[in-house]
């Protein structure tokens, strides 16, 4: 939502994945989606930076839910370095 409020075009994404817990635990699809919810985070060292070309606000077609169709392309990769609101 940041990006909506200040208009910039370009955010970057990177993988984020559960640090391993428990494994004795099956390797389930189920087991996976409650780690990623539950469990400490490990984030990539590189990310892509896309770039919003379009941006159109569909909440009249959605019965009033506030929803977003967007354009974009992915224009470069970025290191990260550090996190600066990691929460």
């Amino acid at each position: 939502s940041n990006i909506i409020l200040n208009g910039s075009r370009r955010f970057v994404v990177t993988l984020v994945q559960p640090q391993p817990q428990n494994p004795d635990k099956p390797d389930t699809l189920g087991n996976k989606l409650k780690s990623l919810k539950s469990s400490p985070k490990s984030i990539a060292e590189v990310g892509v930076v896309f770039y919003v070309e379009e941006f159109n606000k569909v909440d009249e077609e959605t019965e009033g839910v506030i929803k977003y169709v967007c354009k974009h392309r992915v224009i470069g990769r970025v290191k990260i370095h550090k996190i600066l609101n990691p929460r």
